[in-house]
């Protein structure tokens, strides 16, 4: 059998925000539903590999949209994911979102570590699928996103963890981060292009994190940079947001 599986999921009324689009971390929350389950099938759920010390990391994500869904009192996706061939220690994940009529709506590429549950470090021991890897590839990729000069951005607000944004890991569920980038936007009239994170550091409960931004425009698109900052200026996560104007 093939590694990839497909899904079709009805989308949800509290999944749109105000401008009736789905909202990032909504879309996060559906690709890691999915890739969780997926991954359960392949053998590597998270489960599996905690009888070897061993648990997954959400390192990157990046997703772009072709085309918005509209709300709909019956709004049902076909969500299509499967893995890459593993690259060194990085793992990484693709989705596509369709229409029930086959329309691209959203595809996204994610990138994923393994680590040792007992020592906190990158695991070097690869993971076996139990069904055959598709060397299919997205034309969408993920790099490497710098934040260039700090006296470019400026303090947009300070958020602290509370006990409803952990996870049963108990740090700030990855899809917590997309509202704090979202709640930079400053108009709410905006139309995601694209939507990209990078995880750098875990935030606990307790804990505050400044958030941060600098924003670049020309005549079709604006570019949003949010960064989020622990004490000592450690940085938690990095994420760049393209608008349509």
């Amino acid at each position: 059998m093939k590694a990839v599986t497909t899904k079709t999921i009805q989308i949800r009324t509290n999944d749109f925000d105000c401008n009736y689009q789905l909202r990032p971390s909504s879309v996060f929350d559906l690709f890691q539903g999915m890739g969780d389950n997926h991954a359960k099938s392949l053998g590597v759920g998270v489960e599996d590999i905690k009888l070897n010390n061993m648990t997954w990391v959400l390192v990157q994500m990046k997703y772009k949209v072709h085309k918005l869904l509209k709300k709909d009192t019956n709004s049902e996706v076909v969500i299509t994911t499967w893995p890459y061939p593993r690259h060194h220690i990085e793992y990484l994940r693709a989705f596509l979102v369709k229409t029930k009529t086959g329309e691209l709506l959203i595809e996204a590429i994610s990138k994923w570590l393994v680590i040792d549950t007992k020592s906190r470090k990158l695991s070097k021991k690869a993971l076996n699928y139990s069904q055959e890897v598709i060397n299919e590839r997205l034309s969408l990729s993920i790099d490497r996103l710098y934040i260039g000069e700090m006296k470019d951005y400026k303090l947009v607000y300070t958020q602290t963890i509370h006990f409803c944004d952990l996870d049963a890991n108990h740090h700030v569920n990855n899809t917590k981060y997309c509202d704090f980038v979202l709640n930079c936007l400053s108009d709410v009239n905006l139309t995601i292009d694209t939507f990209e994170i990078v995880y750098h550091k875990e935030c606990k409960l307790g804990e505050n994190i400044r958030i941060m931004k600098k924003q670049e425009k020309n005549d079709t698109e604006s570019r949003i940079t949010v960064i989020g900052l622990l004490d000592n200026d450690v940085l938690s996560f990095i994420s760049t947001v393209k608008l349509l104007n």
